[in-house]
């Protein structure tokens, strides 16, 4: 079958948009805020594009150390963008820790950008990890209802069987994680195919959609590790209520409050995140 595929090697260094609210995590109507504010109550309609064939298994047989863009073809003919960070010197097939990390907001390519960017992109490859972020696809009939990862996360479950020979995640399984939507979007994937999840991390998330609400079984065998602004209320509050249940389960979980900061956590770091990883690893 014919593929689209576009592969470019360029520099990690990028100009993100969740930076710009900069360390404070203040509550400033700026573009990482704005784009933060988009939820599963107010999302809106994907774009749209032209369909395309679905893609061979070989398609991301080109992907070359540094930064890689791949548009694959969905089943559906939906194309799919995703962004995949690799260490230096790193040859596709090789055995490496590796992070699904999901897009906030609306999920976009720039949404992309500003989770790599911020929380898992140079640092993280550097220190060995294989870093995946694919944009929510656009849909190919205007008509139809928008779906974001949180929503279908089939897409998800099609990439990942796309990368499977190139990229070979250690122990067989992924690090999932996602700030604000992706983290809404890795406890769906998660609860969906907990075999595929060695760890799931949300900046913030919890198990927002009806079909995430038997997290308490799904993931009882997966470590949690979780953080929320001190003054992000609407998100803290659910997020706690995750935790009590989970732990009286007999899941690992630990939630992590960072007083000041709202729904953008602008004090937390890559090196910090990159830290936590390093200990989930199997």
């Amino acid at each position: 079958m014919s593929s689209t595929r576009v592969i470019h090697r360029a520099g990690l260094a990028t100009v993100l948009l969740l930076a710009a609210c900069g360390g404070s995590g203040g509550t400033g109507g700026n573009a990482a805020d704005l784009a933060e504010s988009v939820t599963p109550e107010s999302a809106s309609t994907r774009p749209t594009a032209e369909p395309v064939a679905p893609s061979g298994v070989g398609v991301f047989a080109d992907l070359g150390p540094g930064n890689n863009t791949v548009t694959v073809g969905l089943s559906d003919g939906r194309p799919l963008d995703v962004t995949v960070i690799t260490p230096p010197g790193w040859q596709a097939g090789t055995t490496t820790p590796a992070v699904l990390a999901l897009p906030p907001g609306d999920q976009s390519a720039a949404m992309v950008e500003a989770v790599t960017g911020r929380y898992f992109g140079d640092s993280t490859a550097a220190a060995g990890w294989v870093v995946v972020s694919p944009a929510a696809p656009a849909l190919v009939e205007s008509s139809d209802e928008g779906r974001f990862f949180y929503q279908d996360p089939e897409p998800l479950t099609e990439l990942l069987d796309l990368l499977e020979g190139a990229v070979v995640p250690e122990g067989g399984r992924w690090h999932v994680a996602g700030p604000s939507n992706g983290g809404l979007s890795a406890f769906r994937f998660a609860a969906d195919h907990p075999e595929r999840v060695a760890s799931l991390m949300g900046l913030p998330g919890y198990p927002a959609s009806s079909a995430s609400r038997t997290a308490d079984t799904a993931l009882i065998d997966i470590p949690v590790v979780l953080y929320v602004g001190g003054d992000d209320p609407s998100w803290q509050q659910p997020m706690e209520a995750f935790v009590a249940s989970f732990r009286e389960a007999g899941g690992d979980v630990s939630l992590t409050v960072r007083p000041g900061q709202s729904h953008v956590i602008g004090d937390l770091s890559a090196d910090e995140l990159l830290e936590v990883l390093e200990r989930l690893r199997l």
